[in-house]
């Protein structure tokens, strides 16, 4: 009686061992399990991670050598109501891996003054389509905002030539002038029908005849006759 009990005690005992030795093989074999899915999860997102910043740096680099280009994307992104605009086709994929890639937009602007400030949002996916976003904000330098006139501008100007007066003679005849400069005695003064202006000194000799409006910004120095203008003669009879 007493090696039957002994015997069933012992297959008691040993069934017990190996429940738990069975428990414990279960249970470290889901830990190695769920550890390796962590790792890969893991490894997947920094996998996107990475995609995501190369399109931060890939956008940082472009606009760095694509001014004009980089204006014209803002200029889109403010006159289209805000909304994102996809960097995609100017960037290129030049940074793309054979398992990753990546989405850049545009997503903000400020450029009420200089330098101006944009904000970048890339999306990069791993291998197996996970995903994971970055936002960067750069200040860029080196942009203008340049407005067309609306009406085009015309300016009157009915001056015979503006510049310096060499190679005027005495028997040239000017409707009028603007002389830059000095205008002296070693020229003739030909005859001028409308305003005559010197920026400089004037001296002449001889005569010289100016139909209307003479201006001086220098010195005058005159030895000769002086006529400007019409002057008329009324002669009234001795009452």
């Amino acid at each position: 009686m007493n090696q039957v009990f002994k015997r069933g005690v012992s297959l008691i005992t040993v069934l017990m061992f190996m429940l738990v030795a069975t428990i414990a093989a279960t249970a470290t074999f889901k830990w190695l399990n769920s550890e390796g899915r962590s790792s890969a999860a893991r490894m997947m997102r920094n996998e996107a991670r990475q995609a995501a910043v190369a399109g931060i740096t890939t956008a940082r680099t472009w606009m760095t050598y694509h001014g004009n280009e980089t204006g014209a994307i803002i200029r889109q992104f403010k006159g289209n109501g805000h909304k994102p605009v996809h960097m995609n086709n100017v960037l290129g994929t030049n940074l793309e891996g054979d398992n990753q890639s990546f989405d850049v937009w545009l997503v903000g602007a400020e450029t009420e003054k200089s330098p101006y400030v944009v904000k970048i949002l890339s999306t990069g996916r791993s291998r197996n389509g996970t995903k994971h976003s970055e936002v960067a904000i750069m200040k860029v330098t080196g942009l203008y905002q340049v407005k067309v006139p609306e009406k085009k501008v015309s300016i009157s100007f009915d001056r015979a030539f503006f510049g310096k007066s060499t190679g005027i003679t005495g028997s040239d005849s000017l409707e009028s002038a603007i002389i830059n400069g000095d205008f002296g005695e070693q020229n003739n003064v030909p005859v001028v029908t409308n305003p005559l202006m010197i920026t400089g000194n004037f001296s002449f000799q001889g005569t010289s005849v100016f139909g209307n409006d003479l201006y001086i910004g220098g010195n005058f120095n005159n030895r000769g006759g002086l006529y400007i203008g019409n002057v008329d003669t009324v002669k009234t009879s001795d009452k």
